[in-house]
């Protein structure tokens, strides 16, 4: 374990005209006469390495930021779940626990037809 600096790479290994999406775009500009200027000034070789074949796609880099911890999340969630079904099988008066800071509602007097409101309803 441990021990030294991880290997950098050489900087020169970075050129935009390495990097295919980079190269067609360049081309695409050019048949309209454009130019970018940020490919025309040789891209610099720090942000080159976002289109390194190493580093995958940008899809794939997308779609790795939006799954990373998702399995993780789903084995805490069935853990969790399981663990309460665990403890209300245990414990049979916890699913009619009260919180003490949520005041009740009361149920009987909200008006939506349950009777009582003397407007000749059934009886």
């Amino acid at each position: 374990m441990g021990g030294g600096m991880p290997k950098v790479p050489d900087y020169r290994i970075y050129k935009w005209e390495r990097v295919p999406e980079l190269v067609e775009l360049n081309n695409k500009l050019a048949k309209h006469g454009l130019k970018d200027p940020w490919i025309s000034r040789n891209i610099p070789r720090n942000e080159v390495w976002r289109w390194h074949p190493a580093w995958g796609t940008a899809k794939g880099r997308t779609w790795g930021l939006l799954t990373r911890g998702l399995l993780t999340g789903f084995i805490l969630a069935a853990v969790s779940y399981g663990a309460r079904r665990w403890y209300v099988s245990a414990h049979p008066d916890a699913e009619h626990w009260v919180d003490p800071l949520v005041p009740p509602r009361h149920h009987d007097d909200h008006g939506h037809g349950h009777g009582g409101h003397g407007h000749g309803g059934h009886h």
